[in-house]
């Protein structure tokens, strides 16, 4: 279980898989991004996601959120998204994730 007192850090889960693809923004030429992760903890309760980094585009920072109290030892694998709300006209080939293994370049798959 988490609550307000637990601690948020970059990610720190085990068999990271990162994905991320480009859509069509309907009416026009830009492309909307959404990126995606899977991954796996030893114990129940985490809280993953993803926050755009504002000062660099295209790049994503992966926090997870610590349980605290009671938590059950079972390997458990959980997963998160993000897809930017507006379109880019300059969609980008790759973009960044952060997480506290370091950074992962991710190639932007068309999303058909």
């Amino acid at each position: 279980m988490t609550d307000e007192n637990s601690t948020t850090r970059l990610a720190t889960a085990g068999d990271l898989i990162y994905k991320a693809y480009s859509r069509d923004y309907v009416g026009g030429s830009a492309k909307v991004i959404s990126v995606f992760a899977s991954c796996h903890y030893g114990t129940s309760g985490w809280r993953i996601f993803f926050q755009s980094d504002g000062a660099e585009e295209g790049t994503y920072k992966y926090f997870e959120k610590v349980p605290s109290g009671v938590t059950t030892e079972l390997m458990t694998y959980y997963t998160a998204s993000f897809t930017e709300g507006i379109g880019a006209t300059n969609a980008p080939e790759s973009v960044k994730i952060i997480d506290a293994h370091g950074e992962h370049d991710v190639v932007v798959e068309p999303l058909n």
